[in-house]
């Protein structure tokens, strides 16, 4: 899989109690135990808005034996704060806004990203054609730009810069977990937000997030999904499909997502951890969720074997 063509799912992790600056009276003033789970919040970035869904702190098993590979041994992940996660994919449009404010704020975003699929496509589809240095650095100027703190730093400094001549920088991003601004999922978030029911059952490893049946259901499968089999060949608008508990939509199927972790294949096989961040080097960066030209194994909540 050609890493550059890899997309991006938008994360706002933002600590409860440090949301003051996006002025949302829902968010501001109830604790984590007093917010609802798939609670619905909407987040304005000049004409452009984009919301975000609520989900709570918990421990799950991440893996599944049914799918096998790299998504076993099975192994529980506690996850300690609750976070709001985007209800969609990034749309062309949202992305633009923010590329346009930080390319006259100084950032540097290595590709404009492109409309979808790049035929004929509409500006609420997904923002695809950009890496994984162009997604951190893309998320830090959302941050600064919504009055938040950046949280990918290097050496203590914001990365403003996604080019290959600061590659050194990207690669080597800290990434604050003290901080207030939007990032990327970890894996492990990413598949807690995808196969989340309420809070004891989850959706199965081998199912698409929000199916009802696993990825060999085709039905199941286009219910929550743009795949191989119902896509046309096309990317979409992004939440077209039915959602999962949580509210949230596109974790299967439409583009692939990045996270933040380096891909390690044998990072969870130590067991239990809390909070994990992924492997601390590697040679790629992990994508979840499959896409429109993939088939239905690529959708599965779980790792793909």
């Amino acid at each position: 899989m050609n890493i550059n063509k890899l997309f991006l799912r938008l994360l706002g992790i933002i600590l409860i109690f440090s949301i003051s600056a996006c002025g949302d009276d829902e968010i501001t003033t109830k604790t984590p135990a007093a917010i609802a789970l798939g609670t619905e919040t909407t987040i304005i970035s000049g004409p452009v808005s984009f919301d975000l869904r609520y989900v709570p702190a918990g421990t799950f098993v991440i893996g599944s034996s049914n799918v096998g590979g790299t998504a076993v041994p099975v192994h529980n992940v506690t996850l300690t704060k609750g976070f709001w996660m985007a209800e969609t994919e990034v749309t062309y449009q949202l992305w633009t806004n923010v590329y346009t404010w930080a390319t006259a704020a100084g950032y540097t975003i290595a590709n404009i990203g492109t409309m979808g699929d790049g035929t004929g496509d509409t500006e609420q589809e997904p923002v695809t054609i950009i890496n994984w240095r162009d997604a951190i650095v893309w998320c830090n100027a959302l941050s600064q730009k919504l009055g938040l703190d950046p949280v990918y730093t290097y050496n203590g400094n914001t990365i403003t810069n996604s080019s290959d001549a600061n590659a050194t920088a990207c690669d080597g991003a800290v990434f604050n977990t003290n901080r207030n601004g939007y990032r990327l999922p970890t894996e492990a978030e990413w598949e807690y937000a995808s196969r989340y029911k309420d809070g004891i059952n989850l959706t199965p490893g081998d199912y698409a997030s929000g199916a009802t049946n696993d990825y060999n259901n085709a039905a199941a499968c286009s219910n929550v999904a743009w795949w191989s089999v119902n896509s046309g060949s096309d990317t979409h608008p992004v939440g077209s499909k039915a959602a999962n508990a949580l509210g949230i939509q596109d974790m299967s199927g439409n583009v692939w997502e990045w996270c933040w972790d380096w891909y390690d294949a044998a990072y969870y096989d130590g067991g239990t951890m809390t909070d994990p961040t992924g492997s601390a080097t590697g040679l790629t960066r992990m994508s979840r969720g499959g896409c429109w030209f993939h088939s239905g194994e690529y959708l599965r909540c779980s790792p793909s074997g």
